[in-house]
């Protein structure tokens, strides 16, 4: 063997282990977090006294940050105020809990980076941005879960799927172009989805341009009716979107970019215009 091929070996195995390193710091650092306010009143997210490293647990832990998992279940009920940044690894809410998170972060951000299982209580966005970066399902084996966008400036940007189920509500974002983002698929299993005048821009991750390229998915169970329906819907970049039901949008359908929206054999019902800039559909 020779010294040129020993050195690579010896390189390989430098960055095998460093990465191996990297990662049990990272997995050490992660912890779990669980609200356990008590008393009276909106509780602030930032508060120590709020938190514990387990369910029903003594109070005084950090509140949760990038590496951790935040959950909210039955032992605290009480609502949370988020007015400043927040990065967590992941946002849990367990169907016994049946408090709100309200997020009010001007030109701010909330960050659930691997993903948000919603399945009990309420999230209220009334200004900045709810982000995930992974799935976030709404109502999966829950009780009731809300999510709900108000004001002018309140956005959802998604880099994987958003799923709906039995029992859950969804009141997107308002009227303008770049508020309501996704990634992924759309899948609306079950629950009232209300579309609040406003725009769903699909910029699928995966796949690219070909004509037989599945790119995202738009599933609507049951089909179009009311509280199921799209009010203006845009496909961008240059990857597909693929319907897996019949749809309707009641205002606008944009399609835009070299990717296509394949009607995979369904129905399109379009109220308004329907904009193909320099699609290939």
């Amino acid at each position: 063997m020779t010294h040129q091929n020993n050195y690579r070996i010896s390189k390989v195995i430098f960055f095998s282990f460093l990465f191996i390193f990297l990662f049990l710091i990272s997995s050490a650092n992660a912890a779990d977090r669980f609200w356990v306010a008590s008393g009276s009143g909106d509780k602030i997210w930032w508060d120590n006294n709020n938190w514990s490293n387990q369910s029903g647990g003594t109070p005084g832990a950090n509140p949760p940050s990038g590496s951790d998992k935040a959950y909210f279940d039955a032992n605290s009920t009480l609502d949370v105020n988020v007015t400043t940044n927040v990065t967590v690894n992941k946002l849990i809410m367990r169907r016994g809990y049946t408090g709100t998170i309200n997020i009010n972060i001007p030109s701010g951000q909330f960050n659930a980076k691997q993903g948000v299982v919603h399945s009990g209580g309420t999230i209220i966005v009334s200004d900045g941005e709810l982000r995930s970066g992974k799935a976030y399902t709404l109502g999966a084996g829950g009780h009731g879960p809300t999510l709900t966008f108000t004001g002018n400036t309140s956005k959802f940007r998604l880099n994987h799927n958003f799923v709906m189920y039995n029992g859950s509500t969804f009141t997107a974002p308002g009227a303008g172009a770049s508020r309501f983002i996704l990634k992924g698929g759309f899948r609306l299993n079950g629950g009232t989805f209300y579309h609040n005048d406003g725009t769903l821009r699909m910029n699928p991750r995966y796949d690219g341009p070909g004509e037989s390229a599945l790119g995202a998915g738009i599933t609507i169970s049951g089909g179009p009716g009311p509280n199921k329906n799209f009010y203006n819907l845009t496909k961008g970049v240059n990857k597909n979107v693929t319907l897996y039901s019949d749809i309707e949008v009641e205002n606008k359908l944009q399609v835009v970019g070299t990717g296509r929206l394949r009607a995979n054999g369904y129905d399109i019902t379009v109220g308004g215009n329907w904009d193909m800039q320099n699609s290939t559909n």
